[in-house]
């Protein structure tokens, strides 16, 4: 039997100043999917899972604290388990954990002598990294994947995803959604898929020309050409 498929975009508010000064922006999109983890002491735990642009976790000598750590504190507030982060400037690929709240970061960004744009990661309870076969693996500086045992004895694939916006070449964005096609063609069937992150994209509001795309109450913002590739995009892949 086929698991099953959500896509989750994130809709970012201003948390500190807001997105014009490079605030951190906060989905107002949480998972409460019903999906149960079970990890290696086999406790049930229903998870619950976001995606956050958080516009870069660089550090500046202003702050009293590490970006990290300001994230961990909301995630724990909210009792995240599982969070999708893009937008992260970081270069490279890496791993950070925040002991004094209990989440562990991973990370892929562009290589160490690129521009720092972009990037994508998880941040993860840390109680379940222990749980997990394999750490969370970087594609690129656009996609990122995780692998979480469930209970059953199944799984769920999660992919933080960050689209290049409107402005970027055709061909970055058609590279983008070949990636993730790829990605989830690959996810074997029996998995949970849950794709999270920020799509750069308006979707409009024509639930009846776009059925099992849009919901009835869509926001009712003019779809922009991001837009028209997500839809084109969950249409083929029935997300």
């Amino acid at each position: 039997m086929a698991g099953q498929h959500y896509l989750v975009i994130a809709l970012p508010t201003s948390l500190e100043e807001g997105p014009r000064k490079g605030g951190l922006n906060k989905a107002h999109l949480l998972c409460w999917l019903g999906i149960q983890y079970c990890g290696r002491n086999k406790v049930k735990h229903n998870l619950a899972v976001a995606c956050w642009n958080v516009r870069s976790l660089l550090d500046t000598q202003q702050q009293m604290e590490r970006k990290t750590a300001i994230l961990a504190k909301e995630f724990r507030r909210y009792d995240i388990d599982i969070v999708a982060l893009s937008e992260t400037h970081l270069l490279d690929e890496g791993k950070l954990e925040e002991v004094g709240t209990g989440y562990t970061f991973f990370w892929k960004g562009r290589p160490s002598n690129a521009t720092r744009q972009s990037g994508v990661g998880f941040a993860v309870k840390s109680s379940f990294v222990g749980s997990l076969d394999n750490l969370p693996r970087g594609i690129n500086d656009r996609l990122m994947t995780l692998r979480l045992p469930l209970s059953g004895g199944q799984f769920l694939t999660l992919v933080s995803s960050y689209a290049p916006t409107m402005n970027a070449f055709e061909e970055m964005k058609e590279k983008f959604y070949d990636d993730l096609r790829n990605i989830i063609g690959a996810v074997p069937k029996k998995d949970k898929l849950l794709v999270l992150g920020d799509f750069n994209a308006r979707v409009g509001s024509n639930h009846c020309t776009w059925k099992n795309v849009l919901g009835i109450n869509t926001a009712l913002e003019e779809r922009t050409v991001m837009g028209h590739f997500c839809c084109h995009f969950v249409l083929r892949t029935g997300l």
